[in-house]
């Protein structure tokens, strides 16, 4: 079993984006939470947590969200899908099924996708926390983003986090796991079967169906080396 070593991850944050709610959230020394409770006035907030939020606001020249205080006092009735491309034919089909069971229910998606870029991704849910969305369906561009997880985690927004190892086991967030590890085992028992005996599978190590599939793929040459089966695993990571 041969593996290549990933490249060096790039710095690929833009020095000129606009302030987030976030960033509001960092300088007053608060939650993103409790910036969005006094933006969109909808529960408590103490006068001197008002002030450093103002002052916050104004040293930033942070815009607030001019949908989110439209919306106040009343449920927004919509979701935000968030995945990592949307040209990818399996999260279309996905998203199909989803926009047609939630406007069943009456209720309207938001639908975007950071591109692979996770400080855009944390942007995104800050955008629609803005627009208080009632729940995420989050297919995340990686596993580990600790920003990420703290701006769910402080918004209390029910999400559904799909094929991702994120936030697994943590009260209030539901996973919806596909079964990648049956698929590779079977693929490659196919391949074996009709004579192949040197396979080659590229992966990406930044997330659950990579992890999955490399994990099923090692074990699948493991189980046919006495065929004279060799396999290669690439990270293009």
């Amino acid at each position: 079993m041969t593996k290549q070593k990933p490249g060096k991850e790039k710095d690929i944050r833009s020095p000129t984006r606009p302030a987030s709610i976030r960033d509001v959230a960092q300088l007053a020394g608060i939650g993103v939470s409790t910036v969005s409770r006094f933006i969109n006035d909808t529960g408590s907030v103490k006068d001197t947590t008002r002030e450093r939020i103002r002052s916050a606001i104004d040293s930033l020249n942070f815009v607030p969200d001019a949908l989110a205080a439209s919306l106040r006092g009343s449920a927004s009735k919509t979701v935000g899908i968030i995945v990592p491309d949307i040209s990818n034919p399996l999260y279309a089909t996905i998203i199909k099924s989803l926009e047609q069971r939630l406007r069943e229910a009456r209720y309207t998606t938001i639908l975007t996708s950071p591109g692979g870029d996770p400080e855009k991704e944390v942007g995104i849910v800050e955008s629609l926390l803005a627009r208080r969305v009632e729940a995420f369906l989050l297919a995340s561009c990686q596993e580990d983003c600790p920003l990420l997880e703290a701006a769910l985690r402080e918004a209390g927004t029910p999400c559904v986090i799909m094929d991702r190892y994120l936030l697994s086991g943590v009260p209030g967030f539901s996973h919806i796991q596909t079964d990648h590890r049956s698929g590779m085992l079977s693929a490659i028992r196919d391949l074996v079967a009709t004579g192949h005996r040197n396979i080659f599978m590229p992966y990406a190590s930044i997330n659950r169906p990579g992890i999955e599939r490399a994990k099923a793929f090692e074990d699948a040459i493991e189980e046919n080396a006495s065929k004279g089966v060799r396999g290669v695993l690439s990270d293009y990571a």
